[in-house]
């Protein structure tokens, strides 16, 4: 891992998981409230046990076919999340480091309460990052 990077805000990097099922999914009622949530299953390989994590979606995403794209930087992944209450526009972009590590950079735009986004820097543009800015 580069000691150069630095998560920074809103920002993140995705990278495939192996040896990842998903042996259940389904809601659960939370102090009222339906949450829709998974147990993701990691397999071991010999070195540590299989483990597994409980996850909550923050929201449903829909995948932006190349040909279907309104503009250049539109995400190829993307839709509303909430997360910790505050709502966010999701954007994903595929990418592929100088390394030949397929990724995908993301960013997340809060709305404001009239449900306006709310933009800190310019609007949002296709997400490059190079080598040294990826933690893996």
């Amino acid at each position: 891992m580069s000691e150069k990077y630095v998560m920074k805000k809103n920002k993140g990097n995705l990278f495939t998981e192996k040896n990842v099922t998903i042996p259940r999914k389904g809601k659960i009622n939370v102090n009222g409230e339906e949450k829709y949530c998974a147990i993701l299953k990691y397999a071991g390989d010999g070195n540590y046990k299989d483990k597994y994590e409980l996850v909550f979606s923050a929201g449903l995403l829909h995948y932006n076919a190349p040909d279907q794209k309104i503009k250049e930087g539109t995400p190829d992944i993307g839709g509303k999340v909430t997360i910790d209450g505050t709502i966010y526009k999701f954007g994903g972009w595929a990418n592929t480091s100088d390394k030949g590590i397929d990724y995908t950079s993301v960013k997340l735009t809060p709305y404001d309460a009239e449900g306006n986004l709310i933009y800190e820097d310019q609007p949002i543009e296709k997400v490059t990052t190079n080598d040294e800015d990826i933690p893996f």
